[in-house]
């Protein structure tokens, strides 16, 4: 677990100047060099001087490791919310998305993995005013690339799944949704190619 390469992908600040920051760190199996390194969901919380405060790494449940962290978002100071994906235990990789206070305890972790078992990889991470999540990306329905769909899938604020959508577009090719935002009472933009 020692000296891979470290990539951020999304970063927050939160009201009282503590910075949070998501994305991927890639880890060795020791000894270092026997192993091509394999891929952790990782965020780290620094305060406002730049100091570590913690690190917390998702690893995924699958055999090999290829977990991602995409996005970060924070409600209240005490909500941090992370999204990404990583490869789970009988299927392809599948949307992760994370909830931890403030001090890096983790209040929930919430995975969509479509029938079928196949690729799901999350691109994008919204949350209204009430602690709902909306994650969205690409979700496949068989091994080949052109059959991804955007979907979107909204948590409540304790994590539990409250629906999930799918869009395939009019060419039935691959869809690739990059960005979410809502307006609260369920009312979400999804956008993409």
């Amino acid at each position: 677990e020692a000296n891979g390469s470290d990539g951020a992908k999304s970063v927050e600040v939160d009201d009282q100047g503590n910075i949070y920051v998501t994305g991927i760190s890639k880890e060795y199996e020791i000894p270092q060099g026997e192993s091509s390194g394999q891929n952790t969901f990782t965020t780290i919380k620094y305060n406002s001087n730049f100091e570590q405060q913690w690190i917390r790494k998702y690893y995924g449940t699958g055999a090999t490791r290829n977990a991602r962290g995409n996005n970060i978002k924070i409600l209240n100071t005490n909500e941090i919310y992370v999204s990404g994906y990583a490869k789970e235990s009988g299927t392809e990789n599948d949307f992760v998305t994370i909830k931890y206070n403030s001090s890096g305890a983790v209040l929930w972790i919430s995975k969509y993995n479509r029938i079928g078992n196949f690729e799901d990889v999350q691109t994008s991470l919204s949350i209204d005013s009430y602690g709902n999540a909306y994650v969205t990306g690409e979700s496949r329905t068989d091994v080949f690339i052109n059959t991804g769909d955007y979907a979107i899938v909204k948590y409540n604020s304790s994590g539990t799944e409250q629906w999930a959508k799918h869009y395939n577009g009019p060419a039935n090719l691959q869809d690739i949704p990059n960005a979410i935002v809502n307006s609260g009472n369920d009312v979400v933009y999804v956008t993409g190619n």
